[in-house]
């Protein structure tokens, strides 16, 4: 499934830190949109794959590790998905904080 919006992207990372028990970052990014920083919110390297596997398995893509470091935002990661994908990213409105 290729990505759509830049909201639906967000819900996706919302339910995922919630069924991984992650309450707080799951919260900071319905709060912080796509300007919500991994980094900021504590997201290990070991989290980070975690969460870009299930991000590959839900968008059938395949997102380069080398990728990765330069990785910060929700913003930046949605960028990413949407270039791997060749969708060109819809924001809906939402600004990045």
């Amino acid at each position: 499934m290729k990505p759509t919006t830049s909201s639906e992207f967000l819900a996706f990372l919302v339910e995922y830190f919630a069924s991984k028990k992650d309450h707080k970052s799951a919260q900071a990014i319905g709060s912080q949109g796509l300007g919500f920083s991994f980094q900021s919110a504590g997201i290990d390297s070991l989290a980070m794959m975690e969460l870009i596997m299930a991000i590959e398995d839900h968008h059938d893509v395949n997102i380069p590790v080398s990728q990765l470091p330069e990785i910060r935002t929700a913003a930046e990661l949605f960028g990413l998905v949407c270039r791997l994908c060749d969708v060109e990213p819809e924001y809906d409105g939402l600004a990045v904080v």
